[in-house]
């Protein structure tokens, strides 16, 4: 988390700065001839694939894990996994815990490189405008139609998730690439205040986020630049039309003397739900049973698959 909060501010500013926030996301341009997008992928170890995308001068990465053979990759849904602020693709998918479900659950896995930022000597996200794959949006909108084309996914099943920095872009696609996000699952990060003052989604939208109650760098009460834990589900709560909440404790499971809570806004619209997890004396990190040294009541990977995999881009899956 080098240089978080100076990288927090460039990406808020960075944001409101170029009016991106109050454009029509879900409606992109298209690049024109003179600026074509080039994919490259090559097999790094069993299962995995790094691939690089280039556009003129512009360069991103990103990497697909993929158990499956290519009949079974037909129609599969995808998670797209976010790192956070001065992170790498490479360390989130090590810690996330997703690689052994999607083994097994039959989902493929991509890993997408945030930009590094000379200026703040950090990797991140933002969103800047740019008709090119310097800006985030556009950079995940591709990869979205190239793994349709090249990889034949389910376009109705494709969610977000992240940690920290990630969290708030897996926030912000829901809000902005609505017609392609069918869920989100930020974990410790909330809604930038600008997202939350702009966010118009075209569709409903499932939301299950993860924060532990004494994180330090990014609180669940919120800040200047972000909302709180209460606020960002609450908005979804409304945006969705939730009807009822009901509130649940989450159970000691590591005999720490701590556990946590889960509130539930259901009766929604199309039956999506709003799950939100605020986990007791827990910090700024990625809940994980694996993990020796800081065990976690849950693990995040399973707790938020098992939700993902309930809806698509429409809502509840029948």
């Amino acid at each position: 988390m080098k240089n978080f909060f100076p990288y927090l501010a460039l990406f808020l500013v960075s944001c409101s700065g170029s009016g991106g926030m109050n454009s029509e996301p879900d409606e992109m341009n298209q690049p024109s001839n003179n600026d074509s997008i080039i994919f490259n992928c090559s097999v790094t170890s069993q299962n995995l694939e790094n691939c690089q995308i280039t556009q003129n001068q512009n360069s991103r990465e990103f990497y697909i894990f993929n158990a499956m053979d290519a009949e079974s990759t037909i129609d599969a849904p995808v998670i797209f996994s976010f790192h956070g602020g001065g992170g790498t693709a490479i360390a989130n998918m090590e810690y996330s815990g997703f690689r052994q479900i999607a083994e097994s659950e039959k989902f493929i896995l991509v890993y997408p490189q945030g930009q590094y930022f000379s200026d703040k000597d950090s990797t991140g996200w933002i969103f800047n405008e740019n008709n090119n794959i310097t800006d985030d949006l556009f950079f995940i909108s591709e990869v979205i139609d190239w793994l349709y084309q090249n990889k034949n996914i389910n376009l109705d099943r494709i969610y977000a998730t992240g940690f920290s920095v990630g969290a708030i872009m897996s926030y912000d696609l829901a809000c902005k690439l609505s017609n392609k996000i069918a869920a989100a699952a930020p974990v410790a990060g909330t809604m930038s205040t600008e997202t939350f003052e702009t966010c118009r989604p075209e569709k409903s939208k499932s939301i299950i986020h993860i924060h532990g109650e004494s994180d330090s760098v990014l609180s669940p009460n919120g800040n200047e630049y972000i909302k709180s834990f209460d606020e960002s589900l609450q908005f979804w709560s409304d945006f969705n039309q939730c009807s009822t909440s009901s509130t649940s404790n989450i159970s000691d499971s590591n005999d720490d003397g701590y556990s946590g809570t889960s509130i539930i806004y259901e009766n929604c619209s199309n039956q999506v739900l709003v799950n939100g997890i605020l986990l007791e004396n827990f910090g700024h990190q990625w809940p994980s049973t694996n993990d020796q040294k800081n065990e976690s009541d849950i693990d995040a990977a399973s707790y938020i698959w098992s939700f993902l995999k309930k809806f698509d881009v429409d809502g509840f899956i029948e």
